[in-house]
This record gives structure tokens, sequence and C-alpha cells, in this order.
């Protein structure tokens, strides 16, 4: 239900009721001479009940219409021109943004939060022609493009890494609707950005993006972490592990629809034979290298140096059952700890926190 209209001149809008200030006197804080200045309330990114639904006291009683909005905070900007290039100003009890429903004390330039009802000061408000300018009191809507924000947007595009690692053990339908869905995000991502591959089963297959004519992988063992001396051995060998999606899309989408469930020896269960624990860790490190400073891997980390923003996704057709981290109500892990798989992948997890790296 739409809340009660004011009896003033000019209609309230719809959540004046909530947004409503408490006008107190001397003794609550805020000056009797401040005044709600309420300017342009339409708010073309939030749409309310109560402008479709007739406002009728039926409509309140139990079982009728609920008063509800539909929203869109994250609606493109229209014109990058009336974007305010500063800082939003706040209120300092308890943070709100200074809007339309405030009310100001024009002598002082003092304003009340329709929050919290605290006092705050700011310069740009004393005077008549002071408020008039503040477009947060004539506008229901105000877009902001803080300093940082300004500085983030006009610098040249940083490109980021994303590392698929795919379990080759699922259901050969779903493998076939994995391939065309990651064919699909590789050709939303940025030209710059930097894409590889990794595919695993009973082992680690780290696929080289400079083969276009075959697909070639690396192979790593499935049953314990990638030793430090073998990641940094992969790293060395020559291979382009990760590529611009404008150099490599091509390749990575031909060695992506050539990936197949494991042939079947003998056993059903040998087939479903998954490490993903040593899969995720080398991602993880390649992702890393791909944007860390170049000068050597690190010997503390013992994969590469602390690196920037990148991205592991992972796509799994079912629990582990082989290496590190392994379910351990499989046969195949029946006699580990049932703690240590916690304890592996929290440190699977610290260390890609450490490199920069999301999972």
């Amino acid at each position: 239900h739409e809340p009660p209209r004011q009896p003033q001149g000019h209609a309230a809008p719809p959540l004046a009721a909530i947004g409503a200030l408490h006008h107190s006197g001397p003794s609550g804080g805020v000056p009797g001479a401040m005044q709600e200045i309420l300017g342009d309330v339409e708010d073309p990114h939030t749409r309310f009940s109560s402008t479709a639904v007739p406002n009728r006291s039926s409509l309140t009683v139990p079982g009728g219409l609920p008063f509800g909005f539909v929203t869109s905070p994250f609606a493109g900007p229209e014109d990058g021109s009336k974007w305010l290039r500063r800082e939003a100003e706040r209120c300092q009890s308890c943070g709100a943004v200074r809007n339309l429903y405030v009310s100001v004390e024009t002598q002082t330039g003092r304003w009340a939060c329709n929050f919290c009802q605290g006092v705050n000061t700011s310069e740009d408000l004393k005077g008549q022609g002071g408020i008039e300018a503040c477009r947060e009191l004539r506008d229901a809507v105000i877009e902001y493009a803080e300093p940082s924000s300004t500085a983030f947007a006009s610098a040249e595009y940083q490109p980021k890494t994303h590392l698929f690692v795919v379990d080759t053990t699922m259901r050969a339908r779903d493998l076939e609707e994995l391939q065309a869905t990651l064919v699909a995000a590789v050709g939303a991502l940025h030209s710059n950005d930097l894409i590889g591959l990794v595919a695993y089963d009973s082992v680690v297959r780290v696929y080289d993006l400079s083969k276009s004519d075959v697909a070639s992988s690396h192979i790593l063992s499935g049953a314990h972490p990638p030793p430090a001396h073998d990641l940094n051995a992969l790293g060395a060998s020559g291979a382009i592990l990760t590529a611009p999606v404008h150099a490599a899309a091509e390749i990575f989408s031909s060695i992506v629809k050539s990936l197949k469930p494991p042939v079947r020896a003998g056993s059903r269960a040998r087939a479903k034979l998954r490490c993903l624990g040593p899969a995720v860790e080398t991602a993880v490190a390649i992702a890393a290298a791909s944007v860390a400073p170049r000068g050597g891997p690190a010997a503390v980390e013992g994969v590469a140096p602390l690196g920037g923003k990148a991205r592991v996704s992972v796509f799994m057709g079912g629990a582990s059952t082989l290496g590190p981290g392994s379910d351990i109500s499989t046969d195949q892990a029946a006699g580990e700890d049932e703690e240590e798989p916690r304890q592996y992948y929290a440190l699977v997890g610290e260390r890609a926190r450490r490199l920069g790296v999301a999972v």
C-alpha cells in the first residue's frame, strides 16, 4: 500500500513516510529552522506498486496487496557528463549519503540526516544559492565518479588471466554441453585477457596454446601435489600456457572440443579417478606466474612470485577421488583421516589468496 500522502502543497514521494524527518526543538539538537527541500523525486531506476494500484484503504487490511517495488541499482548511466566527479557527502553519524530528503538550515549549511537525524555541516550548503546549486537536493538519482574510480576508468585496460580447469570424467553429454559453454565464455572475454586450459582425470594435463595443428599437453601426476621443481620445469619448457584471447581463442576452442572422457580400463571406478587437488594447484601456479613480475620463481612460495589478479574456474563432474584432497567416502580414499581433505584445501586456498588468484 502507499504511505499516507502529505497535506502540503507538493506530493510526497512513495518513501517519504519512511524517510520523513523528525523536526525537534532545541533539546533535540536539530534547529527548528531546518526545512525539507524536495526536488525531482522521480527515480527512473525504481518503480513502486503504488503508482499502478489505486490507493484505497481496503488494500491495507490483512489479505490485501502488499507494498512492493522493482529497482535496478546497477542500471547503466545515461549521460556521463552529469556525473558528480567527487566523493559523496555522507552523514558523519550513520554514513548515509546526502539526499533530497534531508533538512537544511540555510544560514549555517547544517543538514539533518533523514535516517538517523544526525546533524552535519557542509560549507557548500550555506545560503540559498548553495542549496539551489546542490544536485543532491534536487535529483532522486545521482551518479558519482569518485577520484579513485575516475582514475581507474581512464587508465589503460589491465589484462586479466582466466585458467579453465575441466574434469573430463563427467558424462559425455555433460562434457559436450560444457565445451560449448567454454567456447562462448572465452568469446565474451576482453581480447587482451589471458586464457589457459588444464584438464584432469587420473592425471593433470596442461595444454600448450602454441600448437595449432594438434592438441599438445604436459602431463603431471595426480597422485600427489605438483612439486615446485616440476612446475618450474613446466614454465621453462617453452610451452605457451597462457595467451591473449585474440591470439589463442581459435586454438583454445579446438582443444576444448577435442576433450573426451577417459577410456575405461576394465573398471568403471577406474574411469572416474579425479585428481582435483593437484589440478587446482597447477592452475593456481600458472595463473599467478602469468600476472607476476618477471624475475623467476620465489623461493618462499616455491611456485611463482606474488601475482596480481587472476581467476581459476573449475568445472567438476564429481568429487575428488585421487591424490590429496580426495573424498573420504570413496574406496580409493577410505583410509584417509577426515580432517586431511579440509586442511589440504584450506592450504590451497590460502596459497591462492597470497598469490592473488580467485578460485
